[in-house]
């Protein structure tokens, strides 16, 4: 073990800032369909916020909205990709979630997007570095603000981030990588699940969807 600013570390780990293992930060601060000429649409591509991201998950599925392919495109200059790391700026302060899929969302007020740059870390590292005591601790430090509590890009530039030698990245992200993707497949999968069923529970209730009787030759089977 030797000594850093983090106290005792494995000897070859360092500790860096996520200005140093990122290689993007998306910053949509005040960005909003009004503020580039359109609004919002009752389909198209869905719309991330603050308020819908909750331990890890997407949330409040019925608030989310939308937007068309053509406020998309002027509003995500730069897209979201497989393995960002979202966390919330503020309202509240340092929720996160990780994508897994190639869904286009657009990334909207009070959330950046952290990239890793696959050099210092890897994006599952850095998902799970970031929910650590160590840098939630870092990051409500930096943050400022009485009545909304927030945290500025240049802060977060600079909460530490302790990263180990490649090698152990590299079997790091090999196994928990394919956990983090079948996490939120299940997870998409129970939202589908739920939809259904709040969708056919009230016809069913109500006599306007019936369940056939089993003929004889079933029952007897």
């Amino acid at each position: 073990m030797v000594e850093s600013e983090l106290g005792d570390i494995p000897e070859g780990w360092e500790v860096k800032t996520i200005n140093d293992v990122t290689s993007l930060i998306i910053d949509h601060r005040g960005k909003t369909p009004k503020k580039l000429g359109g609004d919002w649409s009752d389909t198209g591509h869905p719309v991330l916020s603050a308020k819908i991201i909750k331990a890890g998950r997407i949330v409040k599925h019925q608030d989310i909205r939308f937007v068309n392919d053509e406020m998309y495109c002027r509003w995500m200059k730069n897209e979201l990709e497989i393995g960002d790391v979202l966390i919330t700026s503020e309202a509240p302060l340092g929720e996160m979630f990780f994508l897994t899929n190639d869904t286009k969302y657009c990334l909207s007020q009070r959330l950046y997007a952290l990239r890793a740059n696959n050099k210092d870390v890897t994006p599952s590292y850095l998902y799970q570095w970031l929910q650590t005591t160590i840098a939630q601790a870092d990051l409500e430090g930096r943050a400022t603000g009485t009545t909304v509590v927030g945290i500025r890009q240049v802060e977060l530039r600079k909460i530490s981030v302790l990263t180990p030698n490649h090698g152990l990245l590299s079997v790091f992200e090999k196994m928990v990588f394919p956990l983090l993707c079948n996490l939120y497949e299940k997870e998409d999968e129970n939202i589908s699940l739920g939809c259904l069923r709040d969708t056919l529970l009230p016809k069913l209730l109500s006599g306007e969807l019936a369940i056939a009787e089993p003929s004889n030759n079933e029952v007897n089977k």
